[in-house]
């Protein structure tokens, strides 16, 4: 579902003579959503994931993480013309800026790449030892944990499966009647909502919705993979 259709059917539930504007109705929506996204990570921390890619540049330490970032998972990226796994690089807290040069910093083609996160004047990067050597398309590849947005323009889907997308109209619907000051019929509501929660997550995990990640070896770089799926 929807923005747009979760609006539209809250605005059914409610019924008519409703007061309350889109905006509000879409605050309710979004605190439920959020709600639900919450109690699906905490049952597993790697649900919300996506990979994104970058053009390495040659003599570029740093790049910046996508705006949605949260944890890193795994990081790929192409050295001297071969795909290699990057390493965390531990004991170290910020990114050591090194502009504008070729060395190699002590490594060696024989060695994967280290990468380091860091926060540079309030932007989130991930920095590489060594320094990429080359210019290569798409020669960056990240697996991370992101944080689901909120629900922002009508056609905007939440980010779990579409067939629990209805439940979030149960914890929209228990806030607006706290706002009416239907306080018990909010508590039953609520309850309602949070049982339907967390039976969406066992039904998810008895189904295999939620996967756990895996890594493989294919053709001499590692993949982060839903497993069964290659």
């Amino acid at each position: 579902m929807t923005l747009g259709q979760l609006v539209v059917d809250l605005k059914n539930i409610i019924g008519p003579g409703i007061s309350v504007d889109d905006p509000g109705l879409t605050t309710w929506i979004n605190e439920a959503y959020l709600f639900a996204c919450d109690e699906i990570s905490k049952n597993n921390p790697d649900y919300f994931t996506r990979d994104q890619v970058a053009n390495s540049i040659l003599g570029q330490q740093e790049y910046t993480l996508p705006s949605d970032f949260e944890r890193m998972l795994m990081v790929n990226i192409l050295y001297n013309g071969v795909w290699r796994r990057a390493l965390p690089l531990s004991g170290v807290n910020d990114i050591p800026v090194i502009s504008n040069t070729l060395s190699a910093q002590g490594f060696t083609y024989d060695l994967p790449r280290y990468y380091i996160l860091g926060d540079i004047n309030g932007i989130q990067k991930i920095g590489f030892m060594p320094i990429p050597s080359d210019n290569a398309n798409n020669g960056i590849k990240i697996w991370y944990v992101f944080t689901p947005p909120e629900l922002a323009t009508s056609g905007d889907i939440p980010a779990f499966p579409k067939k629990y997308h209805h439940l979030i109209k149960l914890g929209a619907y228990a806030n607006y009647l706290d706002q009416d000051d239907q306080h018990a019929e909010a508590d039953s509501m609520r309850n309602r909502f949070e049982d339907r929660v967390l039976k969406m997550i066992e039904s998810m995990e008895d189904n295999q919705v939620d996967a756990n990640k895996s890594i493989i070896i294919t053709n001499n770089y590692d993949l982060y993979v839903d497993q069964g799926y290659i």
